[in-house]
Order: structure tokens, then sequence, then C-alpha cells
């Protein structure tokens, strides 16, 4: 028998309609990753029973669940069923310019499949929701980012159950060249790296005599993340120091110009260190947390750019 190994690995999803039941006939997409974590977990519990020979008489297994998360490299047009599922977005990207998701109340679940073609083994993961998105921006390098899952049910087989398969749009990846970044609604060209991450709070239900997930509930939409910048003035500081409310806006564009703008309207910034530890070029690093705007509606919005 083939040894499985990491380069003979596919990973594949579809949205379902309803939670942790794959579609008729499923048209599954490829995904583009780095790597994943996808596995089947199951809790235990020992016996307490007292014995004079100190033995332990017992162990079971307990509550099933499926959980795992995607490390990945952004690209244009690959990730957009992800980024509205982890937004609960009520709506999703069109092929338009201006096209626009926010976060809203619509919790999404996908059949996600990891199969290992050479070794026929196939491992298939149903009502997965996603739970966490982070994003990463640093200088000199991709933009890479992670989803974390949590789901229902797992089942595994020789063959995958795809009818057919769509791939994945190829190039299009962005890097920390090309787009921009706004604070407070002026460009600013002095920060090193970002990382923005939006949790969902989702938490798996069991019931007496079922040892399967029977519900996934959703909690607040978090946004948090923190910028690093070389100290110039005191303008962003100040922010800090006196509470002021301001905005973060980034854009991603690929090598077409294809892209989109995160725009994160009320943000506050809980600290800014700045610690020195030598005579090079002193660095702020300053977290913050994202609020929900009345304005826009949205504590994120994500616009997709179309050329």
């Amino acid at each position: 028998m083939a040894k499985l190994r990491g380069s003979d690995r596919d990973l594949s999803y579809i949205k379902e309609v309803t939670p942790g039941v794959t579609p008729v006939n499923p048209a599954m997409k490829l995904m583009r990753t780095t790597g994943d974590t996808f596995q089947l977990s199951r809790d235990s519990f020992t016996s307490a029973e007292l014995r004079a020979d100190r033995g332990i008489t017992d162990m079971k297994l307990g509550n099933k669940q499926t959980s795992g998360t995607i490390n990945f490299e952004l690209s244009y047009e690959n990730f957009e069923d992800f980024l509205a599922g982890v937004l609960e977005s009520d709506t999703e990207f069109t092929a338009l310019d201006g096209s626009e998701i926010k976060n809203g109340k619509t919790l999404y679940s996908y059949t996600i499949e990891k199969g290992f073609v050479s070794g026929g083994h196939y491992q298939v993961y149903r009502g997965m929701s996603p739970n966490t998105l982070s994003l990463s921006l640093q200088s000199n390098s991709q933009v890479t980012g992670s989803i974390e899952f949590m789901g229902r049910t797992y089942t595994v087989g020789v063959a995958t159950i795809a009818d057919s398969v769509v791939q994945p749009r190829q190039g299009g990846l962005f890097d920390s060249y090309t787009g921009s970044i706004k604070e407070g609604g002026s460009t600013i060209g002095y920060v090193s790296s970002m990382n923005i991450t939006i949790t969902n709070g989702l938490e798996t239900l069991f019931a007496l005599f079922n040892d399967s997930v029977t519900d996934i509930i959703d909690g607040r939409c978090n946004v948090t993340g923190s910028v690093v910048i070389y100290f110039e003035n005191s303008t962003m500081f100040d922010k800090f120091a006196n509470e002021t409310e301001s905005s973060i806006e980034f854009t991603l564009l690929d090598n077409l110009g294809n892209g989109y703008t995160f725009l994160l309207p009320r943000v506050k910034y809980s600290s800014a260190d700045m610690p020195v530890n030598g005579e090079g070029v002193v660095m702020v690093t300053m977290p913050f947390q994202a609020l929900q705007d009345s304005v826009t509606g949205a504590t994120v919005k994500v616009t997709k750019i179309v050329v």
C-alpha cells in the first residue's frame, strides 16, 4: 500500500444548503492551500472506580467533533466563498466591479473533502462552518492567511464524492507591493506589517444519546488585529492616548489590477508599545478593536475590484 504524502493531497469543497448534507451530484471546488489540520476528535473519560489492585477498569470515548484549519496564500477569486462565510454575509460576491460583502447573520456551512489520490483515501467533513479568519500582511512577502472551521460529521472512503471538479483560478496572488493602506482616511506609507482576525465565536451543541454535533450556533462578530509602524510622529500614538476613533482601509491588487478593498470603518487602538532595543529605528505596535459602524452598517466591508 502506498504511503500517504502531503504532495498527493487535494482539498475540495461545496457549499451546503442544509447544514451537514452534501448537495446531490456535487461539483467540488478545489482549494489552493499550503496546509491543513482537518481531523475527527473525540472526548474521552476514564473510570474513577477505586480498586485494591490500583487498576483502571475502563476508558470510554465521548462526543465526536470535526474541526480543522486551512493555511493559504491569498489569491484573487479563490477564497470569496469563505470570505463571505466567515463574515456570515447576507450577500455574496458577484463578478461585477464594486460588488461587496460585510458582516451579517447568515451562518454558512460546507462539505470539505480531503483526498489522497494515489493512496485511495478520502476523508469527508460535513457541516463545516468557518469560525475564524486570519490575514497577515508583511513587508517583502505574499499575503498569507488561515481559516478555522468547526463541523458536524466525518466519513472515510476509497473514492471521491465529487460528481465533477471545479478547478481554482490560477495566478492572482497578493503581495506587499501592490496595493495601499489608509488610516483615518489618509494614505500612509510607514506601516511595516498588519494582521487582522475575524472570529465568530461558534459553539457546538450536543444532546443525550447522540455522540455527534446536533447544532452549531454563532456568537458576535469580533474583529481585532494590530499594525506595526515606524515611529515618525505622534499622530497614531495620540489616537491611542486620547481614545480617538479611527478607521483602517487596505487594498490588495494582483498583477492585473484585480483585487479587494477591506474597510474597517471604526477602530480603537488598545495600546501603543514602542520598546527601544538598540540603536535602530523605533517600531510601534498598535493592537486595535474594530467596532460596528452605523453609517456603513458593518464592522468589516470587503469590496471587489474588477478590471
